[in-house]
């Protein structure tokens, strides 16, 4: 188990063993990237990685013997998915041999019935083959191959029956048949998720509220409901995350907690704050000076989650709490946090190029628009002619602003048809 703790700065997460792990800020780039990634070999890559040591047909054992680059290419497409993949990557591939394993078997039982159903359902033949699968590359950091057995007669369960009369009974369609299915249900889901709720550039309902959004949305899919243990504390004071900036706060912060610590039990001081000793009232003396110097202390909102779907469902409720919306940048078509409804372009580093896609796109709609404006071009061409005859001192400045004024006002007159095109050419060329 993980926990995640939101602020007004976004979220960290981390679990007891470890401390924090990795950080996202109020601007959602890791959320941002990650439903731009590509996901789709991964099912043939698992299927491929199973069937080296088991036959899916059959489910016998062979005697291939996993190779650490058996799972490189699962890996690398993990590790660019999200840092909670990188971090829990053991979790995350776990889980995805068992939802597979699982799938296969519930598969193979649909139509059979009970007393000619296979013995690879015994708990003692699951749990060997589940284990194979699952070593000697991995461990069981986070639960044993019981627990998964568990969880295939669960589902099991809710797709097979054991009326021997009524051989299968499908409460709802069939378990996909892939792997990793989990991981590209839940990025349509975030897809889906952020366009509908958020995107305020979507076509037809951008112009919704989120409320309306989050009715619209629920009356045409489904309800949005997430069962996850929270709890609302006071930030702690933490170690800064690895490339983060350190800053002045941070380390007077951690200075003050170095040089004070309660050497007195004040539990009782709310009751009779008046009857205090001298020495308790000297100790909190100097942690009401050290307390005065604190410039912030958050509280945060705290959850205990298991997977990456919990952790992006809740990213998105703090963005509708807060009411962020975004829209998908015209250079890099990447997502983006809305700060001016107006702006297009996003602030990225375009990479290459030393400039943000807002400089980029500025000036490329710039050039478009003078394409397609032809008393514009011609004003610009002009205007950049004079300019340049001002730096050199051909035109004063005097002479220059005057131009530009009157450029500017026959411009106008042109776009609103008061002057000819042909007359306001002749005007910037004798002028």
């Amino acid at each position: 188990m993980g926990s995640v703790k939101f602020s007004e700065e976004g979220y960290r997460y981390g679990n007891e063993k470890c401390g924090d792990l990795f950080q996202e800020s109020k601007m959602h780039d890791l959320l941002f990237h990650y439903v731009t990634k590509d996901l789709s070999k991964l099912p043939m890559l698992l299927e491929q990685y199973v069937s080296k040591k088991m036959d899916i047909k059959t489910f016998e054992l062979t005697d291939y013997q996993y190779k650490d680059d058996d799972f490189v290419e699962i890996e690398e497409i993990l590790l660019s998915l999200h840092p909670y993949c990188e971090h829990e990557i053991k979790k995350v591939f776990i889980k995805a041999i068992e939802n597979y394993f699982n799938a296969l078997l519930i598969e193979e039982n649909y139509g059979t019935k009970k007393e000619t159903r296979p013995s690879v359902l015994d708990e003692d033949l699951y749990v060997e083959k589940f284990t194979v699968l699952t070593s000697p590359y991995l461990e069981f950091p986070y639960k044993e191959p019981k627990t998964s057995y568990d969880e295939y007669k669960k589902k099991r369960n809710a797709y097979v029956s054991d009326d021997v009369d009524s051989p299968f009974i499908l409460l709802e369609d069939r378990l996909p048949l892939e792997g990793f299915f989990e991981e590209i249900r839940t990025q349509e889901q975030i897809k889906k998720l952020l366009f509908w709720l958020l995107d305020i550039s979507a076509p037809h309902i951008g112009k919704l509220t989120i409320p309306q959004r989050i009715w619209l949305y629920e009356d045409n899919f489904q309800k949005i409901e997430i069962d996850i243990t929270r709890k609302v504390s006071f930030t702690e004071l933490t170690e800064p995350l690895p490339n983060c900036d350190q800053s002045e706060e941070v380390n007077d912060s951690k200075e003050m907690t170095c040089k004070f610590e309660f050497q007195c039990n004040l539990n009782d001081f709310h009751v009779n704050p008046n009857d205090i000793s001298d020495e308790i009232l000297a100790v909190l003396n100097h942690a009401i000076e050290c307390a005065t110097a604190v410039a912030k202390k958050e509280v945060y909102e705290e959850y205990v989650i298991d997977n990456l779907k919990q952790l992006l469902f809740l990213e998105i409720m703090s963005m509708i709490k807060t009411n962020t919306v975004i829209k998908k940048c015209k250079n890099c078509g990447l997502y983006y946090v809305v700060t001016n409804r107006k702006i297009e372009y996003c602030d990225r580093i375009v990479a290459g190029e030393e400039k943000t896609c807002y400089a980029i796109g500025s000036k490329r709609t710039f050039e478009k628009k003078l394409e397609n404006d032809y008393p514009l071009k011609i004003y610009t061409r002009a205007y950049k002619k004079n300019h340049t005859r001002r730096q050199r001192g051909i035109m004063t400045y005097i002479g220059f602003e005057k131009w530009s004024r009157e450029a500017k006002e026959n411009l106008d007159k042109v776009r609103a048809e008061e002057m000819d095109i042909a007359e306001f050419e002749k005007w910037l060329k004798d002028n």
